[in-house]
């Protein structure tokens, strides 16, 4: 399975790209080009990983030719009609490479990340990458060191104060715990309205996941070609107002694909 570890490969250094260049941003205005870069990388190595290894299925399964994408859809209905279209017969003939296909879906709980990957991958495309909005928040949180015992509190030393503030003369000054204040900066793209690199950690992972469950289960070990270029129908992460399954961790129930059992 050399080709496709080379792609997981860069995945994982994708991210760790991302990542790195998410800790030093320091202008709280505006993403520097560096990391905005590591992330259409990143996304569209995502998108290659996914439709090398759909390309690979319908190679193995199917004899005509086509330009196949990797189905990522908002429910069991939809997921049925992409099946049929691009792996005709392999539902039927092959349950469990369909199964492999539905663990790895928008609609099942845990891979909402995989629900925003058309949306990020079509913008890149046209090369204009998703705004980010930064969200600021502050908090106050005292500092206690492991195991939380007052000894180990970093402290500074306050006198013992009257009803009206001012400092008792004599009176034994007392411990006060050291308070930090922390600013959490959080960008999230626009559409969809999510974190960034929680989002595109979330992400890989799910694509990870999904290709070496699928492949196993198709017996594929080994690519050599990279599938042809394919354009993805925009409509079709399109899951609805109001939180809609497909865009969130909420698991649909629409009954299990013809020939997989249900999870």
């Amino acid at each position: 399975m050399g080709s496709i570890d080379f792609m997981l490969r860069k995945i994982d250094e994708g991210l760790a790209a991302v990542t790195q260049h998410y800790a030093d941003v320091k202008d709280a205005d505006s993403l520097p080009d560096d990391l905005l870069y590591a992330i259409r990388n990143l996304v569209q190595d995502c998108q290659s990983a996914l439709d090398w290894t759909m390309s690979d299925v319908h190679k193995r399964y199917v004899a005509n030719k086509g330009r196949p994408y990797f189905p990522l859809v908002a429910d069991h209905d939809e997921l049925v009609k992409a099946l049929d279209r691009w792996l005709p017969q392999v539902r039927a003939a092959h349950p469990d490479i369909a199964a492999a296909f539905e663990r790895h879906q928008p609609y099942r709980a845990g891979n909402a990340a995989l629900g925003h990957l058309h949306e990020l991958s079509g913008v890149n495309k046209h090369r204009q990458f998703s705004t980010q909005r930064l969200d600021v928040t502050e908090s106050v949180h005292p500092w206690v060191a492991a195991g939380g015992s007052v000894e180990t509190i970093p402290v500074k030393y306050g006198p013992m104060l009257d009803k009206d503030g001012v400092p008792i003369p004599g009176k034994k000054w007392l411990p006060l715990p050291t308070i930090v204040a922390i600013t959490n900066i959080d960008w999230r793209f626009i559409d969809p309205d999510v974190s960034v690199l929680p989002t595109l950690t979330s992400l890989a992972a799910a694509v990870r996941e999904a290709v070496l469950d699928i492949r196993a289960t198709a017996g594929i070990h080994d690519t050599a070609e990279r599938p042809l270029r394919v354009t993805h129908p925009r409509g079709v992460l399109r899951m609805g107002a109001g939180g809609a399954v497909g865009m969130s961790q909420e698991k649909a129930d629409h009954g299990p694909v013809q020939g997989v059992p249900r999870h």
